[in-house]
């Protein structure tokens, strides 16, 4: 299990579990999954446990602006230091789309 530093300097267990494109996602648990997944599976926002999305560069957040309201989380990809496509997505979901999660 990972962990993670809370912005109040605390460790704490990471809740969060990244799924793969193939992996079932167990009723109750925090899960993660891919931007295509998220799509293409309608019923993953029905299950009980929260919901986030993983975004690489070259995703279109558009396409999932319809399920933004049920994702708890965004996890945005930095695949470079100098690459930044990915505060353009945030800047995107923030005044665009409203998110605030």
């Amino acid at each position: 299990m990972s962990v993670l530093l809370t912005r109040a300097g605390v460790v704490r267990d990471d809740p969060w579990r990244f799924l793969a494109e193939d992996e079932a996602a167990a009723d109750g648990a925090d899960v993660v999954v891919p931007f295509a997944r998220l799509r293409a599976e309608a019923r993953l926002a029905e299950r009980a446990g929260r919901l986030g999305v993983a975004i690489a560069p070259g995703d279109r957040v558009e396409e999932i602006v319809d399920k933004l309201p049920a994702l708890s989380l965004i996890a945005v990809a930095f695949p470079g230091f100098r690459d930044g496509r990915g505060y353009s997505t945030a800047r995107l979901l923030r005044e665009r789309y409203r998110y605030a999660g």
